[in-house]
């Protein structure tokens, strides 16, 4: 698979492949982090790879060198171009992970109502520094986020918010290359298309997936994720706001993903 690192997942501990027999490749894979993604039943009706990495240690909001090396392990061989479902934005790092598996030039195109760059001195991988880690990947030639309340320029990490990139689209013309990796967090969605526990932005569902054909029309894209899931929904499933932001948050992961896969068998990369 272009810009990825060669190898696809067998069958190995901690990894179950479902309705994927025949592909050389899942389109959609599924890490599992905080048990936020077992109520969502119609997602996980779509074929896909599940990865449990519930049993690894603290890896919430900050991983320190031995929960990534753990996670490492178990990303180890996997490949993309797939949409990867990360759990709550608490896991937002991970992207970082995936984006040091590219072996080709690339611009990161990030959805976030957050710039995701922490401060100077963080040395820890966290769910608010791992851009700035991002930064700093030789293949990664530039960094593009979406969703920010204030607009930033600077060489390589151009930041808008919604509104200007609605009115313009000049994130388009501000992507260095053809290939792209995509990472969504549904933060920048309003509060009626998500439910996350970070502030939210106002972008709507729709305004998001016509962000999202722009740049399927106009570029490669060699992988992407999406998180922000509520992580009450692994504590309290039953709950009756539980199960509503559940049911939101869903009917966004399911928009998302069938409109990559039409990217996918579009580009006949899926069959």
């Amino acid at each position: 698979m272009t810009g990825f690192q060669e190898g696809c997942f067998r069958k190995r501990k901690n990894v179950i492949h479902i309705g994927v027999k025949g592909m050389d490749f899942a389109p959609i894979t599924i890490l599992n982090l905080d048990d936020t993604y077992p109520s969502q039943k119609r997602l996980l009706t779509l074929p896909h790879r599940w990865i449990d990495m519930s049993d690894i240690r603290s890896t919430n909001m900050i991983a320190d060198p031995f929960s990534v090396k753990a996670i490492q392990s178990r990303l180890s061989r996997w490949e993309g171009p797939s949409v990867v479902f990360l759990g709550s934005g608490n896991y937002h790092y991970i992207t970082y992970l995936l984006l040091k598996k590219i072996t080709v030039p690339f611009t990161l195109v990030l959805f976030d109502r957050h710039t995701d760059l922490g401060q100077k001195e963080d040395d820890y991988l966290s769910c608010g520094s791992w851009v700035s880690f991002a930064l700093k990947i030789p293949f990664c030639q530039k960094v593009l986020i979406i969703g920010p309340p204030k607009n930033v320029r600077t060489p390589k990490l151009s930041v808008f918010s919604a509104d200007q990139a609605n009115l313009n689209k000049k994130f388009l013309r501000e992507i260095a290359g053809r290939d792209i990796y995509i990472s969504i967090d549904k933060d920048v969605l309003s509060e009626t298309c998500a439910v996350t526990n970070w502030d939210q932005g106002e972008l709507t569902l729709d305004e998001l997936l016509a962000f999202l054909e722009a740049l399927f029309a106009e570029k490669h894209v060699i992988g992407m994720d999406v998180c922000g899931e509520y992580p009450k929904a692994s504590i309290s499933p039953w709950d009756p706001l539980v199960m509503r932001a559940t049911k939101i948050n869903e009917k966004a992961n399911l928009q998302i993903a069938r409109h990559y896969l039409q990217y996918m068998k579009k580009n006949r990369k899926v069959v």
